[in-house]
């Protein structure tokens, strides 16, 4: 798991079937669930980075995707 720049608000996590899940730390809520990668039993998204200024996450999944998504226009898919 790795934290958004401000870390009190938006770490997330890689889980099988291809998702991503933001959390919301103090309720340890989901805020996001994101499928960007094949949605099969075989995918899993092995690690998820924000990156510094905490506008993007990152996330690779076992299948070898690579995904960018635009965390300033909520969490959608940047095209590489």
């Amino acid at each position: 798991m790795k934290a958004a720049a401000d870390a009190s608000h938006v770490p997330a996590a890689g889980f099988g079937g291809g998702i991503v899940r933001v959390f919301h730390v103090p309720t340890t809520s989901v805020v996001r669930e994101l499928q960007f990668h094949a949605p099969t039993a075989t995918v899993t998204v092995c690690c998820v980075a924000f990156t510094p200024t905490g506008s993007h996450l990152v996330s690779v999944a076992t299948d070898g995707a690579v995904h960018v998504q635009d965390c300033v226009r909520a969490f959608e898919q940047v095209a590489a």
